[in-house]
């Protein structure tokens, strides 16, 4: 009987240790579930006019992910290459940073950029090729896209008036708007059109009028062709004979939109947000704008701006920060976003399918808006992530103004730039 009952309380002992020890282990798995990640996230001057909506997406975020907090962190657009940069040369950049492809193709060259094909696989399929696209550098893709900007043709349906032009059809190629530029200067005086020859927009519009600057894979500079050189005599052309102003070669799309807000230049080709600019700048020119589809001539390529979120290599919460990335990039959010911006573009396909993006009341604004969207299935980054690119575009640049201002001719600064850009190339 004894011996019954002493069996009985070591089995009891036994039961209860396990019990407990059972209860013990699963508060140390609670535990470490519930232990907080803490992430820090960049962006590039989106304060203070989009505080309202980080901060209650990242409240958003933080209340679906219980254990994940997120530092946010504005730096001005002028201080983010070099915080980057430092950053990354010291090993403590944000866990997530929002660049554009021109700012992260050098930190993937540095090998500090996660891959996120192999972060976020099965997600490609959700945005816009050209988008996604924009981020891929050897062999590898550097960021989720975010927000996209893209260009339609601004005109002044005034000066289209005066110069006996239809008010209701903006131009479709280069050669249509050097016709209608000639009317506009014959007619009124006033410049025809405005492209920047000081920054990268001057390399795009070879790209959209047809003129192809690089070989595939955009590791050899093709400028010297019969075709560049065409296409320089055009721009050339148009500034001899007035049609376009000679700020063009030392000012940039800010000038553009200030001479266009002033009634003396009928045509330019901008942003969605460009809109705003006009309005702010000159209502009664904003009333009377016009709105088209960006200039591309036959095989020309539909140009568009990307805004990225990159995951940092050395981060040691890669799988909260691509939680936080994908959650930021998702249909919903970059709707909301897009709604409270009124001029930027979402990168995934099924946001634009919102009725945002589809229906215009006819204001400046709105045409902008829809027009872009249409396009956005055939738009791309004409110039995606390149190898030294600053040194590349300095090369190009610094030639094609020599030759518009008449200081060499169209073929020797064609020659001069390839030769530049491949020596950059090859660095």
């Amino acid at each position: 009987m004894k011996i019954k009952k002493l069996l009985a309380l070591t089995m009891a002992t036994v039961i209860a240790g396990s019990i407990f020890a059972g209860c013990g282990s699963k508060t140390e798995k609670e535990a470490k579930v519930e232990e907080v990640q803490n992430i820090e996230f960049w962006t590039m001057q989106l304060s203070p006019t989009f505080d309202g909506y980080l901060k209650d997406a990242i409240s958003k975020f933080e209340t679906e992910n219980k254990n994940i907090k997120v530092k946010w962190v504005d730096v001005p657009w002028a201080d983010m290459e070099k915080k980057i940069m430092s950053a990354a040369a010291s090993k403590s950049m944000p866990d997530v940073a929002n660049l554009n492809p021109q700012f992260a193709q050098k930190l993937a060259q540095l090998g500090a950029l996660a891959d996120m094909e192999k972060l976020a696989p099965g997600v490609k399929s959700n945005y816009f090729t050209g988008a996604w696209d924009a981020s891929n550098f050897d062999k590898k893709t550097f960021g989720l896209p975010w927000y996209l900007t893209n260009g339609v043709t601004y005109y002044n349906k005034d000066l289209f008036e005066k110069a006996g032009l239809d008010v209701s059809k903006a131009p479709q190629s280069y050669e249509e708007m050097y016709e209608m530029a000639k009317k506009i200067k014959e007619k009124t005086g006033k410049y025809g059109f405005f492209v920047s020859f000081k920054d990268q927009i001057g390399m795009e519009a070879f790209e959209q009028s047809g003129v192809k600057l690089f070989n595939n894979d955009f590791t050899k500079a093709t400028f010297n062709t019969p075709e560049a050189a065409e296409r320089l005599k055009f721009f050339k052309k148009m500034m001899d004979e007035g049609l376009m102003p000679k700020d063009i070669i030392t000012e940039g799309t800010g000038k553009a939109i200030q001479m266009f807000s002033a009634g003396e230049v009928a045509m330019f080709q901008g942003g969605t947000s460009h809109a705003g600019m006009i309005e702010k700048n000159n209502k009664a020119v904003y009333d009377k704008t016009g709105v088209g589809p960006q200039l591309v001539n036959t095989n020309g390529k539909i140009n568009v701006a990307v805004m990225n979120v990159c995951i940092s290599e050395s981060s040691k919460q890669k799988t909260a920060a691509v939680k936080f990335a994908k959650f930021l990039t998702n249909e919903k959010n970059q709707v909301e976003f897009a709604k409270i911006s009124g001029a930027i573009i979402p990168s995934t396909k099924g946001s634009i399918k919102d009725a945002f993006f589809n229906v215009s009341g006819g204001t400046t604004k709105e045409v902008a808006r829809t027009i872009s969207a249409k396009e956005m299935d055939k738009a791309q980054v004409i110039f995606p992530p390149i190898k030294n690119f600053n040194d590349v575009k300095a090369a190009f640049l610094t030639e094609i103004q020599k030759a518009l201002t008449g200081k060499t001719t169209p073929e020797a600064a064609l020659k001069a730039a390839e030769d530049g850009a491949n020596a950059a190339l090859t660095k």
